[in-house]
């Protein structure tokens, strides 16, 4: 896992970039626009991954996995240096386009050889390691991408983000094996038809809400509203002697702290699913615990508040990690690219949906009501994954 995770990592630096440093209007200046505009290109990759994730899904299924996983890293540098060189919106917003699509083949990819390379004595194990890895690159994107641009300019850190992801090109050509199954030795699709007369479709649907939930809660509604949550008890910013750190630095630095969080629930979820084989049983568990950190973040004294932010941070990492071991371990391998494509757009989904929803309602009802509503929906996925926990306990006693 550590090629892919590294190669990762490396990928993202383009694309943080304009989520660290673009709204700023001095920069957006620079790269020719508005900050009306700037909100559309933030915007678009994720819109993109909403038809991409499933047509890739639907070709690691029936491709090798390498030749798409390098397809996918070099055309994601190539949209680095679309961002890199561009004047005004037209050659950006193509490129975020096209690493929207980029994203998908290297996400799905990933995960897709996670399935692979595992089986169900270790697969919440590897699931939680490619997670891990996953928040790891967007914290570390997040820093280095604000020290290039400190460094180097706007343009200047982009073709650095460029280079970088030449590097991990390499990286993957060099150590990434192929781990597709041998068709010869897999089962065929219509031995798998005969044992399994229809795709488990309610099994799919399940697991997809918990992670729409979490992709809505913690990617589009804590992430749109950080600033304004961190605003309620930081008063434009702290003291620290002769130094001040303003409240967007700080708001920075909570967004970075709470992806490292998620860094440690997903190997801790996944390894406990392994060795106590109840997957639904401990993805009822997380998602409680996200509801609980949901409503304690929905309170007014501090301690109470990010105490419930650490909270939701570390459940949001295993909830990532178990969702894709359930499909590794419900779905035929023939089925585990669009199975996958299918609940990454889920998650996708609600990380779109979640900020404008959130900015909508929080005028009018106040932060600590959407929060709450925030945590019925996690309650909702709660109750799917309960229910799921009961039934494949009563079908097939001992196993997960």
């Amino acid at each position: 896992m550590a090629p892919i995770g590294i190669g990762l990592a490396f990928s993202l630096l383009g694309d943080t970039t304009l989520y660290t440093v673009l709204p700023d209007p001095d920069i957006a200046a620079q790269a020719g626009l508005t900050l009306a505009v700037v909100g559309v290109i933030l915007g678009m990759n994720r819109l993109i991954r909403l038809l991409t994730n499933g047509v890739f899904g639907l070709l690691f299924d029936r491709q090798p996995r390498r030749r798409i996983m390098l397809v996918g890293m070099l055309v994601g540098g190539l949209s680095t240096l679309s961002y890199a060189v561009s004047q005004g919106p037209l050659l950006i917003l193509i490129g975020r386009v096209v690493w929207g699509a980029a994203w998908s083949a290297m996400w799905i990819g990933a995960n897709t050889i996670s399935l692979d390379i595992s089986g169900h004595e270790n697969r919440g194990r590897v699931t939680g390691q490619l997670q891990m890895w996953f928040y790891f690159a967007v914290t570390f994107s997040a820093l280095a991408s604000g020290l290039f641009t400190d460094w180097l300019g706007y343009r200047g850190g982009l073709f650095l983000s460029a280079s970088f992801s030449a590097i991990g090109f390499l990286l993957w050509l060099l150590f990434l094996p192929e781990t597709r199954p041998d068709p010869a030795e897999a089962e065929t699709l219509s031995e798998i038809k005969a044992s399994s007369p229809s795709y488990p479709w309610l099994a799919l649907a399940a697991t997809s809400i918990p992670l729409f939930a979490m992709g809505f809660a913690f990617f589009g509604v804590l992430n749109a509203t950080n600033i304004l949550w961190l605003g309620q008890f930081v008063d434009g910013g702290i003291n620290l002697g002769r130094v001040v750190l303003p409240i967007a630095t700080l708001s920075g630095a909570l967004l970075a702290g709470r992806v490292l969080l998620s860094t440690l629930g997903a190997p801790i979820a996944g390894a406990a699913s392994d060795k106590l084989q109840r997957r639904w049983g401990i993805m009822t568990i997380l998602l409680l615990l996200a509801l609980a950190g949901m409503l304690l973040m929905s309170q007014t004294q501090p301690w109470i508040a990010f105490s419930g932010a650490v909270v939701i941070s570390i459940m949001t990492g295993g909830v990532s990690a178990l969702s894709s071991a359930l499909i590794g371990d419900r779905m035929a391998k023939e089925w585990h690219g669009r199975s996958l494509g299918f609940l990454y757009t889920a998650r996708d989904l609600g990380a779109t949906v979640g900020p404008p929803i959130a900015l909508a309602l929080t005028p009018l009802l106040g932060l600590g009501t959407v929060y709450r509503l925030t945590a019925g929906l996690i309650a909702l996925a709660a109750l799917v994954a309960g229910w799921m926990s009961l039934r494949e306990r009563r079908r097939q006693p001992g196993l997960i």
